[in-house]
């Protein structure tokens, strides 16, 4: 999982979230990742925080045109969660598929959900930190 600033820093050394992974050859999935970044939890309506700040997409990949997006839930206790993915079901901004599909090269996009690996706050960006107030 990287935030943007975590991405912006990993161009520098030439890693992505994946070892093996260039700079050089990831152009598409850096716009993914813009694109995860514009995506909001609604139920933090009043915070303009992103789901990548807030530490929910845990991994992000494209293969042949299809964008694999895994999101790890915030909590158990949570009992919807599909929001964060579509407009729509009480959800007033795009969702992740909204979002990622704009991206030019894209032609799907898979979201699965995780509870493994488990968020804490520790996923939180430095960026997600401020906005919260942490």
């Amino acid at each position: 999982m990287l935030s943007l600033e975590e991405l912006k820093e990993a161009k520098s050394t030439g890693r992505l979230a994946r070892l093996g992974e260039t700079w050089e050859g990831s152009d598409l999935k850096h716009v993914v990742w813009k694109a995860l970044d514009e995506g909001r939890d609604n139920q933090l309506y009043q915070l303009k925080i992103s789901i990548v700040d807030l530490g929910y997409v845990d991994d992000e990949s494209v293969e042949d045109g299809v964008a694999y997006i895994l999101v790890t839930i915030p909590h158990r206790g949570r009992p919807v969660y599909e929001f964060l993915v579509t407009a729509g079901g009480g959800r007033v901004e795009e969702g992740i598929q909204e979002n990622v599909q704009r991206v030019k090269g894209i032609r799907n996009v898979v979201v699965d959900f995780t509870w493994e690996p488990g968020w804490d706050v520790n996923r939180v960006s430095n960026k997600g930190r401020r906005a919260l107030g942490l």
